[in-house]
């Protein structure tokens, strides 16, 4: 069973197809990252402190699935917004731009969390 967490990022729009990418701010405390399952597009937050004090990421989805598809998260997770599903379902790259947008734009948004 997952837990949501509130999570602040950025909603980036990545080209006129109404195609949208979720950023979180880089690594840290207290912060997130974002894996998404490549075969619904669900994407998931992956506290960063858990990751390095609990149990890495990669052992941590070995006893998970997908909250919406049942699918194994170890064989289907990706990083996100790297990897991302479009509006057509089809698994595309992003690269993010070393810039951080501006912290006034910045929303919180939940996402099932990981740990």
């Amino acid at each position: 069973m997952f837990n949501n967490v509130k999570v602040r990022c950025w909603r980036i729009e990545v080209d006129f197809n109404d195609n949208i990418v979720f950023l979180t701010s880089p690594g840290g405390f207290g912060g997130h990252d974002l894996i998404i399952c490549t075969n619904c597009g669900e994407i998931y937050a992956a506290d960063t402190e858990a990751q390095l004090y609990e149990k890495p990421l990669d052992k941590k989805l070995t006893d998970l699935v997908c909250r919406k598809c049942n699918k194994k998260l170890s064989e289907t997770y990706k990083k996100y917004p790297e990897n991302y599903l479009n509006n057509k379902g089809e698994l595309v790259k992003y690269s993010k731009d070393n810039v951080i947008p501006d912290d006034k734009l910045s929303i919180i948004k939940e996402f099932p969390s990981i740990y």
